[in-house]
Formats: structure tokens, C-alpha cells, sequence
């Protein structure tokens, strides 16, 4: 019976520390996404509020949305980790320079070359980026088609 409840425990823990893994990625790239996208895929935005968004680009943080498109505090935290500033399948090599750490020109250009991708992990899958650089840059970005 110990050994269930030891079982169990470690379970539990297991569980709870996988957690973050399933957390949700971002959906969309506000710098590159149209005001309908954003309208039809964040809740709280609106077409006024996506015309803001649209005309305020670019943004280098995600905390520009309050700052540049004066998106109220309590719509930026419920949107936060639906949005991106990057999109690897799309975006420019420059953008991805000036947006994401540890992203430079010839790392910035591997990635360009690199597409398509079905996942973030694929930049570390290729050895394009450790997984230290994915996990400091991994709010940001996202994987469209």
C-alpha cells in the first residue's frame, strides 16, 4: 500500500511539472496579421481595437499593445499568450533580428532558409538555435501555415 501511495505521489508531481508543456501556444502574429484575423480570433478586440493594432506596427514587445495601441490592461492580459510578434513561416528575417533575443542576422537568415516549420522545436530539431535560445524566445513566436 506505501508503494501505491508513493506511486501516486510521484504521479502528481509529474503531472503538475508537464503542465507548463501543455500550455498554450500563441495563435497569432499581431504584426503581420489583418484586422479581421485579429478581430475574429481575440476576444476583447473589436474592429476599432484592430485598426489600432494594425496601424501601430510594428511591435518589438508584446507589452506594446498597451503602450502603442492603447489596448486597456485587463484586454491585454487576456489576449497575452494568444499573440506572437513573430511568425517563422512568414516573417522577415530583419523582424526577427530586431524582435527576438539571441536572433541575429545569420541566425535570423538560417531560419528564413530553414522553412517550413510545424513547431518552434523545429529550429532546435535543426540545429539552427539551442534549446536555451527557444526557450527565451518562445512567447513570441508562433508557427503559421
Amino acid at each position: 500500500m506505501v508503494r501505491f501511495y508513493r506511486f501516486a505521489a510521484v504521479l502528481v508531481f509529474a503531472l503538475i511539472a508537464a503542465v507548463p508543456a501543455f500550455a498554450a501556444q500563441p495563435v497569432i502574429d499581431v504584426n503581420s496579421a489583418s484586422a479581421s484575423q485579429l478581430v475574429a480570433t481575440l476576444s476583447g478586440i473589436g474592429p476599432a481595437r484592430a485598426a489600432d493594432i494594425v496601424k501601430n506596427r510594428p511591435y518589438i514587445y508584446k507589452e506594446d499593445l498597451v503602450k502603442k495601441a492603447g489596448l486597456p490592461a485587463m484586454v491585454f492580459g487576456s489576449i497575452r499568450d494568444k499573440v506572437a510578434l513573430v511568425d517563422l513561416n512568414r516573417s522577415r528575417a530583419a523582424d526577427m533580428k530586431a524582435i527576438l533575443n539571441g536572433i541575429g542576422e545569420v541566425r535570423a537568415a538560417a531560419i528564413v532558409k530553414g522553412r517550413p516549420y510545424k513547431a518552434p522545436e523545429d529550429l532546435v530539431k535543426r540545429g539552427i538555435i539551442t534549446q536555451a535560445v527557444l526557450d527565451g524566445i518562445r512567447d513570441e513566436v508562433m508557427v503559421g501555415p
